[in-house]
């Protein structure tokens, strides 16, 4: 990222700052945005000193192990008080533009097999800082030179927060909900002879291939996907209120395969209306890139659901910066869930609560917000291969960092992810995670309540 921050991207960040203090009118009189020149302020000042200089990975300047992306010089302080003037040695407002807005994934030098911007690729994955919300701790900076700026001025400074601990939105992904079908069992079949991928033994894979296809061609009743009535009585037994995500019939073999208009899936979205839980838009594989694919997807649902869809996640986490946000607000949907790795739990956009997508294509702060997501049981158990253990403790970690800013924890935990033959005591081990999480005194509410509740505050 060569050059310095746009106006607009300037308003982007402080937007942000805003829903951290109160930047009331005095405060944003005070603001300088200098770049080379030094020019002498008349009254008292807080200086943001802007830089131009592309990002150079190998030269990072850290501050209580917090990297400063676009550090202005040598000087580890973050900020000196000069008279009465408050003057940040660095670009900390690039630093937050690049990480916030997802810059780094306008132009990727290589996509996964998926088409998705990978993580191994990421300034996260490269300074190892995944599971810290840097953007947050940026904000902690700023907001603490502004503090010494109001009180030597004898200004009013007031931090803000929108969760009393921290908000826990529980959702899932819908996108099979039986567990044996003709399908899977080819697929199954293919594994246990080599021809397709999997982790597991091929042994393994040949012992399931035959319970796959007895059960499906015996329609057998026993149905993991099926996994409803559990998911419902724990997320009330624990004061929940998850968001499902739906996925429309669309593209064979790369969407779903059950139809909104069958009995059960009906009786389904009653039992979510009834506990007043929320049904969001699982978009479709086309849905990311194409127009017609997004309006395909969401008057699909739109047309059976009892409930106004206001938030999408993309099928696969398939998401395309430049794309995928403008057809999403164009639906006129309110917010998005999508913006986690998928090989990777922890902060993908480096921020622990709800933002608002910027369109770099047209330099502006879109109305569309996203709930980042954190985590998410294949990447926990599928490409990171993390045991039980293992899982609580970096989940728990994760929310040590989002509680110590009031901030969003996003969980995702498909229904058809309850396998015991793949997963022993899997059901057990979701809903003591669960327990865990409820321990820690969230406020569990739905992606609507979240947009709601912080939209009116911004």
């Amino acid at each position: 990222m060569k050059g310095y921050l746009t106006e607009n991207q300037i308003a982007y960040v402080l937007f942000h700052l805003g829903m951290s203090i109160d930047l009331n009118q005095e405060i944003r009189n005070s603001f300088i945005f200098r770049k080379d020149t030094i020019e002498k302020n008349e009254k008292p000042s807080i200086i943001f000193k802007l830089d131009k200089k592309a990002l150079n990975p190998d030269k990072i300047l850290n501050s209580n192990g917090i990297p400063l992306l676009f550090s202005a010089g040598p000087d580890k302080k973050v900020f000196d008080i000069s008279g009465k003037d408050v003057i940040f040695h660095h670009d900390l407002l690039k630093s937050v533009f690049y990480l916030l807005s997802g810059y780094q994934e306008l132009h990727p030098e290589y996509l996964d097999s998926m088409g998705r911007y990978p993580y191994e690729l990421s300034i996260q994955s490269k300074l190892n800082i995944i599971h810290t919300p840097v953007v947050n701790y940026y904000f902690r900076f700023i907001s603490e030179g502004i503090k010494s700026f109001c009180k030597i001025n004898k200004l009013p400074f007031n931090n803000r927060k929108h969760f009393n601990s921290f908000a826990f939105l529980l959702t899932h992904d819908i996108d099979q909900v039986d567990t044996y079908n003709r399908y899977d069992a080819i697929y199954k079949l293919k594994q246990s002879i080599g021809v397709a991928p999997t982790r597991f033994p091929r042994k393994k894979e040949l012992k399931y291939v035959i319970k796959y296809i007895h059960n499906t061609i015996k329609r057998k009743k026993n149905n993991p996907a099926w996994s409803f009535p559990m998911l419902i009585e724990t997320a009330l037994k624990y004061n929940l209120r998850p968001t499902y995500f739906f996925l429309p019939k669309d593209q064979l073999h790369h969407d779903a395969y059950y139809r909104f208009d069958e009995e059960r899936i009906q009786h389904l979205f009653k039992m979510l209306e009834e506990n007043d839980f929320e049904i969001g838009l699982h978009g479709t594989v086309k849905s990311s890139s194409e127009t017609a694919g997004m309006l395909k997807s969401y008057r699909s649902l739109e047309s059976y659901s009892p409930q106004k869809i206001s938030g999408i996640r993309q099928h696969r986490l398939l998401y395309n910066i430049t794309k995928t946000p403008i057809l999403q607000e164009n639906q006129g949907l309110q917010y998005d869930s999508s913006l986690g790795f998928a090989e990777h739990e922890g902060f993908r956009n480096s921020y622990c609560l709800p933002y608002r997508l910027f369109d770099h294509n047209n330099d502006r702060m879109m109305n569309l917000w996203e709930i980042p997501l954190n985590a998410m049981d294949v990447t926990l158990m599928h490409y990171r291969q993390l045991s039980y253990d293992e899982i609580l403790t970096t989940v728990l970690g994760m929310v040590e960092e989002i509680k110590t800013f009031n901030g969003t924890l996003v969980l995702l935990w498909h229904n058809n992810f309850f396998n015991e033959d793949y997963y022993p005591r899997i059901k057990e081990f979701y809903i003591s995670l669960i327990e865990r999480l409820s321990e820690q005194s969230p406020e569990g509410l739905s992606g609507r309540e979240i947009i709601h509740r912080i939209s009116n505050q911004a």
